[in-house]
């Protein structure tokens, strides 16, 4: 599935306000250089500590055959930055103009990331909803890819003295994540953490910080 684009921006004045750049945090996913809740009791299973995960799975009760879990975020709306499509710097003391000419960015859809020994492969269930997964999710594995196009692709940016301008990939997610035990006879025979990432919107930013 192809999600088409088409822009043409041109900065010529220095009162455009941009947003600024931070620093990226660790999100344990590859596609995702930052990952930012809307609600600040959300959190990325990169964000706990092995302690903590292994307390959670110490509280899991025993069961005969299959499975326990807990979940921890459903659906958490998030905001995420995917990648950096250029970043220029200017620390002279005169602006200068660059032009980029667009390209092709192709993106995965679902991220999906798993520590342990357990296995997502075919349905993973919590409460009464369900969610098909493919493939093997014991080691981070990229999914079904998604192509954006941009068109008409031209891109003119004046970068003004002791500034930096970034074009980047951002948009809107939802996290869910949790932890899971596997038993067999009475006995935990795979336990770990997992974390699925599934994007819903797509759009580029345009950033502005200093140099």
């Amino acid at each position: 599935m192809n999600y088409i684009l088409t822009f043409l921006l041109v900065l010529v004045g220095s009162n455009i306000k941009l947003s600024d750049v931070k620093e990226y945090p660790e999100t344990g996913h590859s596609q995702f250089l930052c990952i930012d809740f809307y609600d600040d009791d959300n959190y990325l299973i990169n964000d706990l500590s092995d302690n903590y995960i292994k307390a959670e799975l110490n509280n899991l009760k025993p069961k005969l055959f299959g499975s326990r879990q807990k979940i921890f975020n459903e659906y958490a709306k998030a905001w995420y930055v995917s990648d950096v499509i250029f970043s220029r710097s200017n620390k002279t003391r005169e602006e200068y103009t660059f032009t980029y000419n667009t390209q092709t960015i192709v993106y995965n859809k679902v991220s999906v990331s798993v520590s342990g020994n357990i296995d997502l492969k075919g349905v993973l269930k919590f409460g009464k909803k369900e969610l098909s997964i493919k493939g093997d999710f014991s080691a981070e594995r990229e999914k079904e890819e998604y192509e954006k196009t941009t068109e008409s692709g031209r891109l003119d940016v004046v970068v003004y003295p002791n500034k930096k301008i970034t074009l980047r990939i951002v948009g809107d997610c939802k996290v869910t994540n949790g932890i899971k035990k596997n038993y067999f006879l009475g006995i935990c025979v795979k336990k770990g953490s997992w974390e699925l990432i599934t994007v819903s919107s797509v759009c580029y930013e345009l950033v502005e910080e200093d140099a």
